[in-house]
């Protein structure tokens, strides 16, 4: 199932508007003075759930990108990382702050202490107020991509995951990191993004951590170098970010299955809901936190309903119009499955809302909702009035047809659908359109053996071919 650009737009213009961002501070007791940070919620926050959390350090150039991307990649449909919180943490003064002798590759008394603010006020007063995992990220960009990597080598227990931007190569760094021993329980995810247009020093330290985390194969870590060919040190942010963390938490998705494996699942569980919730489990187990059904998810779960009821091949069918029309939604997915569920009223509402979210419906966003009210809402006006809509959206010829046997079969509604295709008929400015909804009503009234009727239709049938 694909992810539409028109849900991409909707999302991404309503990051600000959902998002709930609260401020703090922290004392930083070393200093003498507070340090600000800001937690960015996901709009659906919920208490009694786990959430996923990631640090920025640098966060007055980070945060707002970071938090955007988290919404979209931690969104239920996109589900390309865990629901997540954002924590970002404010520099008053960065580089004292930090304070990396550069010359030797450590850290001096103010970024121990600084480190040690991270970790025993900053942390456990975010975890005090908010429900996360035990699996935490951290992310940096420039020296503090370099900073980051002191919690790797010092705190190993405190963050799992890593993104750094523009890193900067220290002293030590081969011993440090062939060193490093992460536990099965705990493996590292280390992530680190270089520029071409960066400064040449910040690129080649991007090079010799590839090769020293080559060398040094660390068993339980696992690590990426992204390196972009057309961005500098700060424009690298916005497309590192993104790219970053779709890399970083690529253990978060899984493969869907082919139906024919499917197929074979079955038999061991026969129970499509429960099997799909196994399935769902196997993205969850790293990151202890609840798992909702995404885009792909929602396509493997209604092929798992199709496996076992589909007979009549109402799939495939669907699937050749797809192919023509990109006639396709989530809402457009969900409502199939609901309907292979018997869940009719829910199916009704969800092909509805495609109708309303979708910009441009297709022959079977109509067909599928009128064989949904004939056949199972029992609901012939409904029908009729889809028959119609689905006439004047799409103009093929056969909501027509449709509408014809629709009137012919009905008893106690026979004329409330003529009396809407005459309707339809007088409000028709289009002389072809006109014609064809002309010729039907003279099929009708033929069959049903009115004469009268029949006639007059003929007789406006040649006055509209004469004009």
């Amino acid at each position: 199932m694909r992810i539409f650009f028109f849900f991409l737009l909707t999302l991404s213009l309503s990051v600000a508007k959902s998002q709930s961002i609260i401020e703090d501070s922290v004392f930083f007791k070393h200093a003498n003075a507070y340090r600000t940070y800001k937690v960015w919620l996901p709009n659906d926050y919920d208490s009694t759930k786990n959430y996923h959390s990631i640090y920025c350090l640098d966060a007055s150039l980070l945060f707002n990108l970071l938090t955007a991307n988290v919404e979209l990649y931690s969104d239920p449909f996109v589900a390309k990382m865990p629901p997540t919180i954002v924590v970002g943490l404010y520099f008053d003064h960065r580089n004292e702050d930090m304070d990396i002798d550069w010359n030797k590759g450590e850290l001096g008394q103010q970024g121990i202490a600084f480190m040690d603010l991270v970790k025993n006020e900053l942390v456990p007063k975010v975890e005090a107020n908010y429900t996360t995992t035990s699996y935490r990220s951290i992310m940096g960009h420039s020296n503090s991509s370099s900073f980051i990597e002191f919690f790797m080598w010092n705190e190993p227990e405190l963050f799992q995951g890593f993104l750094g931007m523009s890193q900067f190569q220290l002293e030590g760094d081969g011993e440090r990191f062939c060193q490093l021993n992460p536990t099965t329980e705990k493996p590292v995810d280390y992530v680190f993004v270089s520029a071409k247009e960066d400064a040449e020093y910040r690129l080649e330290s991007g090079y010799a951590h590839e090769q020293i985390l080559d060398s040094c194969q660390v068993t339980n870590f696992n690590f990426e170098h992204i390196v972009l060919d057309k961005a500098d040190h700060l424009t690298m942010v916005a497309t590192g970010i993104p790219l970053g963390l779709e890399e970083l938490y690529k253990s978060y998705r899984f493969e869907l299955f082919p139906d024919s494996l499917l197929t074979l699942m079955l038999k061991e569980q026969p129970n499509p809901t429960q099997l799909m919730d196994s399935l769902i489990d196997l993205r969850v187990g790293k990151y202890d936190v609840e798992a909702d059904f995404s885009f792909d998810d929602l396509n493997q779960y209604y092929n798992l309903f199709v496996l076992l009821k589909d007979s009549i091949g109402i799939s495939a069918a669907t699937q050749k119009y797809e192919a023509m029309f990109q006639d396709s939604s989530e809402f457009f997915y969900e409502a199939q499955h609901l309907e292979m569920m018997g869940a009719y009223h829910a199916a009704e509402k969800s092909y509805l809302r495609h109708l309303d979210y979708y910009c441009c419906p297709g022959y079977w966003s109509y067909m599928r909702l009128i064989m949904l009210y004939e056949y199972y809402l029992k609901d012939v006006k409904e029908a009729m009035n889809y028959c119609l809509m689905g006439y004047d959206e799409i103009g093929d010829a056969e909501f027509l047809n449709r509408m014809k046997k629709l009137i012919l079969k009905a008893e106690k509604d026979q004329k409330k659908g003529l009396d809407l295709l005459e309707n339809h008929l007088n409000k028709s400015d289009h002389k072809r359109e006109a014609e064809l909804i002309c010729i039907k009503l003279i099929e009708i009234y033929e069959e049903l053996g009115n004469v009268k009727k029949t006639r007059q239709f003929q007789r406006k049938l040649e006055e509209n071919t004469k004009d």
